[in-house]
């Protein structure tokens, strides 16, 4: 039986700390809308690519091992998918705090 390490999977070791460290950045650059908009899009593209990066090394995987035919893949494999739904709440939430602080400026 073949196995995977994580020698073997370093460009994955790095998105994975991307797409955990990109969002609690975000958090912190309140002030910043922004740049905590960008980081925001920017940590979406990373969880996608992360996801298809994933697929391709699994399915790779799963070919070059005979006789598997598990297709499981567990709770885990939801999680960037969970990630990218909270993402993209984030951002609408981020953009409806800038129109409500361009607005609030046009009233003074």
């Amino acid at each position: 039986m073949q196995h995977m390490r994580v020698n073997d999977n370093y460009p994955l070791v790095l998105i994975a700390v991307m797409i955990i460290a990109l969002p609690l950045i975000s958090i912190l650059l309140f002030k910043n809308r922004k740049q905590q908009k960008n980081l925001t899009v920017f940590s979406i593209i990373a969880s996608i690519s992360f996801i298809s990066t994933v697929l391709m090394r699994v399915s790779s995987f799963n070919k070059s091992i005979i006789g598997t035919s598990s297709s499981s893949y567990g709770v885990g494999a939801v999680l960037p998918f969970f990630a990218i739904i909270l993402l993209i709440l984030a951002y609408s939430g981020i953009n409806k705090d800038d129109k409500l602080v361009k607005s609030l400026d046009r009233l003074r």
